[in-house]
């Protein structure tokens, strides 16, 4: 795929979800093959796209957020009752305003710490500071407070970290 990609939902190895500057795509074999997924946008400059828990997809644009009017069926879902690694997942919605969801999981009982940082890595909030079992979840991050632009998102668990870019728009 030639576009410039902003947001990937990755629901195996083999089936992903990308939003892009020129429409929603996906692909069933793992990303050699991609098929446009448009189907009812009005606006294909997609900032962020996620498969919903029921097969929904939802793609973020600046026009607004659009949900697909059917859900897949032949998609397996993400939770396969086991999970094999630490993940944090893409904030959703992306842009947002004020609220948005960031979702992580976490294979084995670990200390999660989750904390956001404004873009000259400051510390603007911590969401989480815990202990957690298995399992998968999610946090709901406020930024009614704060002025509009980027934020980082920061995961850190036993040796593992990862970070996502948070966009503010008022």
């Amino acid at each position: 795929m030639n576009r410039r990609i902003w947001s990937v939902d990755f629901i195996s190895s083999n089936q992903i979800f990308a939003g892009t500057d020129s429409g929603a795509f996906s692909s069933s074999d793992g990303g050699r093959t991609w098929i446009s997924e448009n189907n009812g946008l009005t606006d294909l400059y997609v900032n962020s796209i996620i498969l919903s828990p029921n097969g929904y997809k939802y793609a973020a644009t600046s026009s607004g957020v659009f949900r697909s009017n059917q859900p897949l069926t032949d998609v397996k879902s993400k939770n396969h009752g086991v999970l094999e690694k630490f993940t944090l997942y893409q904030n959703f919605p992306n842009p947002f305003n004020p609220t948005t969801a960031i979702g992580y999981d976490v294979p084995v009982r670990a200390h999660v710490t989750l904390v956001v940082y404004d873009i000259l890595g400051r510390r603007v909030e911590t969401l989480v500071d815990a202990e957690r079992q298995p399992g998968h979840y999610e946090v709901t991050f406020d930024a009614s407070a704060l002025p509009s632009g980027v934020y980082l998102c920061m995961i850190q668990v036993e040796s593992f970290s990862e970070t996502k870019k948070l966009l503010y728009l008022k």
